[in-house]
């Protein structure tokens, strides 16, 4: 599976989902990594935002799967990237051209 991402708790992969052959993004956490109760917390509301978020330019969470050492989070794969990647390349976002890259929706809610 490509490596799309890392961040705190875990890494981000493409995969395919089996019977639609549809690309999704598939974020990984290991239980082990979750070290304190903020960190729980903090994955907790990355969920509760992602489940309560419909708009078309942010992520769709298709599935939360809770093993006993993993949680994994099933969502929406943006193909050609997030927002983010504009300014870390030190492009402008087009504002003429239609957006196809939707907005984690957790993003905002890291900072206070």
């Amino acid at each position: 599976m490509k490596l799309l991402g890392r961040g705190a708790f875990g890494a981000v992969k493409m995969g395919v989902h089996k019977l639609s052959g549809a690309a999704v993004a598939l974020k990984n956490f290991k239980n082990a990594d979750v070290k304190n109760e903020e960190a729980s917390r903090a994955i907790e509301r990355e969920i509760r935002i992602l489940k309560q978020s419909v708009h078309q330019h942010i992520i769709t969470l298709y599935e939360v799967i809770d093993s006993p050492t993993n949680y994994y989070l099933v969502m929406e794969c943006a193909v050609h990237g997030d927002l983010g990647a504009y300014p870390r390349a030190g492009g402008d976002v087009p504002t003429t051209a239609p957006m196809d890259a939707p907005i984690p929706a957790c993003r905002s809610e890291a900072t206070p």
